[in-house]
């Protein structure tokens, strides 16, 4: 089966596949959600009627040049594949199936390929300075999963007011799966519990629903303030527990907590990993170097000089940037230097 067949097996249709693949604000930009799950449905027809084998093409391109005059930038996406292919490990992928470069992160790609290991840690902590990418990160889960790998990513942004049941709800929602219907618990019955209890409780419904669904999830949660609902709290704890003392959790499921502060439980001392993201700006002026260089050996010498001017006008744009845009100008002028040469 086509590794794009499969990414569609990991969301209930076919326009969910689209959104997750092509991501919102493109998605916004077109007419409506009917269109688009026409849209969606053609490309993968397309896709999987042809043979990919052995040409170094990407399963995805036949439904981007179905949806091609639809928006400039899935004509540009589309250029980017075209000019960087995927590469054999899409663990050393320097551009995303999104479009988005993603440079550096050597540190945490090695993370990302121990959680793959069966009996390896099954919670990742990802911290570090604001707009550092922490976030950005979920997309390289998701190139992994449209690149092969047996993993079904799934992420959700906890408030400081999310209840453990609203997040266990969303999470089995988003897994296409009717359970969320059933939770052991009423939002009345959460809030005169204790946290304990509700966490314990919430957390061994959400693993029977999840090991029922036979898919490898890998949940990815985004903190957005240090104060966490105390009942949301015992849930991500007892819910990390699970994953790693239930033999079917331990080989299938892991858990990315952003922001997360809190201590785990001293069971997991040894089976989870943490990973903090800087905004160091000389270093990211060596991988702008590197990712020039590997630009270079896939053009023509007659365009090296091009791309020499191109890497000086980078680095000035990110030193002269603020702190906290340097990174996202860095990224937006990788891709428009890859547009050009794709031009």
């Amino acid at each position: 089966m086509l590794e794009i067949a499969k990414a569609l097996n990991s969301v209930p249709t076919p326009s969910a596949f689209f959104v997750l693949f092509l991501g919102n604000e493109i998605v916004a930009k077109m007419p409506d959600v009917g269109t688009r799950k026409l849209w969606a449905e053609a490309g993968l027809e397309k896709a999987e009627q042809a043979d990919f084998r052995g040409d170094g093409s990407h399963p995805l391109l036949e439904m981007l040049k179905t949806l091609g005059n639809a928006n400039q930038s899935i004509l540009q996406m589309h250029r980017r594949f075209e000019r960087l292919p995927r590469p054999a490990d899409p663990f050393t992928a320097l551009m995303l199936d999104s479009g988005q470069a993603f440079l550096d992160r050597e540190s945490f790609r090695t993370k990302i390929l121990n959680l793959f290991t069966p009996q390896g840690p099954v919670v990742l902590r990802v911290l570090g300075d604001r707009k550092s990418g922490k976030w950005y990160s979920y997309k390289f889960l998701m190139f992994l999963s449209l690149s092969g790998k047996q993993i079904v990513p799934i992420s959700f942004q906890c408030s400081p007011t999310t209840s453990a049941l609203a997040l266990a709800q969303t999470l089995l929602k988003r897994m296409g799966t009717s359970d969320w219907q059933q939770s052991p618990l009423s939002a009345e019955d959460e809030a005169k519990e204790a946290p304990l209890r509700v966490g314990q409780s919430l957390a061994d419904w959400f693993l029977n629903a999840a090991l029922r669904s036979q898919k490898n999830w890998w949940f990815f949660l985004k903190f957005l303030d240090t104060s966490i609902a105390a009942d949301t709290k015992e849930f991500v704890r007892q819910l990390s527990l699970h994953f790693a003392n239930n033999p079917s959790a331990r080989t299938s499921f892991r858990l990315l907590l952003l922001n997360f502060a809190d201590e785990l439980p001293p069971d997991l001392r040894r089976l989870q990993r943490t990973e903090e993201f800087r905004l160091d700006r000389p270093s990211w002026e060596t991988h702008v170097q590197t990712y020039i260089a590997h630009l270079k050996s896939r053009t023509s010498a007659a365009k090296h000089s091009e791309l020499d001017d191109a890497q000086q006008d980078i680095l000035t744009e990110i030193r002269d940037a603020k702190d906290e845009d340097f990174l996202s100008i860095l990224c937006k002028e990788v891709e428009d230097l890859t547009d050009e040469l794709a031009n």
